[in-house]
């Protein structure tokens, strides 16, 4: 069986912005952002993933020489029928591979795609197919909040790489054999969001007053770790491991090189591990509806 490690994805959006709800407030630094590059090499990381959106991420990216990496960047797209006829996806993707200073991407990800209605996304997608008609990107796809887009649009499109959220709560993924179509239709699937922006491994007193309503969901998932005498990132970590078998890549992120140390240590030892932690309630899942102002 492969090692977990070979299922990783190396997040930059910390590369190019304040992300994640347990940040320290500070993009990572150029001397930590070369060593957590070095470190993914070393370890046979391959994957990066990045997007316009990220601020300058896909600038730093390039400072640092990312050609033996296989980089997946994402761009927006219009919501409209009118915005998506005109839209032109080659001038927006051709600046990413200039400031990465690579020249072929492996993947080009629709952003925020489940804002972008059924009758406008055929339009969408079709112009980003032509990239990889020309060998611009290997692959093309979207990005998604949730996978009933996706479910709904299998088999009639099926996009070359799809990236959903997955964790110890979020875990719809999984539904209607949504993984298995997946293979069916040689779609690749990539999650990201397996700490949850970091909320999975915040201390009890650190968690925001939001999340109060759920205090029973945390509760559960700290007493699972003490029953199992397993650290956080540990946990979630097993929990991983238990579903390298449907997910292509795993994307992780890191503020420090001690950090992404810590999460390829954990990785290395973490006993696979399923969980009945579910929770659909899209107020605690979904970052985008989090009120924490």
């Amino acid at each position: 069986m492969e090692p977990l490690l070979s299922h990783f994805g190396l997040g930059t959006a910390q590369f190019g912005a304040i992300y994640g709800i347990n940040n320290q407030g500070k993009i990572v630094s150029d001397m930590d952002l070369n060593r957590i590059l070095c470190l993914a090499r070393d370890l046979g990381i391959r994957t990066l993933d990045t997007a316009v959106a990220y601020g300058q991420a896909e600038e730093r990216l390039g400072q640092h020489n990312v050609s033996s990496f296989d980089v997946v960047t994402k761009i927006t797209a219009p919501k409209t029928y009118e915005g998506a006829a005109q839209f032109n996806p080659e001038n927006i993707v051709l600046a990413s591979l200039n400031r990465l200073g690579i020249a072929q991407l492996e993947a080009v990800l629709v952003h925020n795609a489940d804002q972008i209605p059924f009758d406008v996304l055929p339009i969408v997608m079709s112009k980003l197919d032509l990239l990889v008609d020309k060998g611009i990107c290997r692959k093309a796809g979207l990005s998604l909040y949730g996978p009933e887009k996706l479910s709904a649009l299998l088999p009639e499109y099926a996009p070359g790489l799809v990236q959903l959220p997955f964790n110890i709560f979020d875990q719809r993924l999984t539904d209607e054999n949504l993984p298995e179509l997946c293979q069916i239709y040689g779609v690749e699937i990539h999650v990201r969001s397996i700490f949850l922006q970091g909320l999975l491994l915040m201390e009890k007193e650190s968690v925001p007053d939001y999340f109060q309503p759920w205090e029973a969901q945390f509760a559960a998932w700290r007493d699972n770790l003490g029953s199992r005498g397993l650290t956080a990132v540990e946990g979630v970590m097993g929990f991983v491991n238990m579903h390298k078998n449907i997910v292509s890549r795993f994307i992780i992120g890191a503020e420090t090189p001690e950090q992404f140390e810590m999460i390829i240590a954990a990785a290395e030892q973490a006993p696979a591990h399923a969980e009945n932690l579910r929770c659909d309630d899209r107020g605690l899942i979904d970052p985008t509806r989090w009120k924490l102002a």
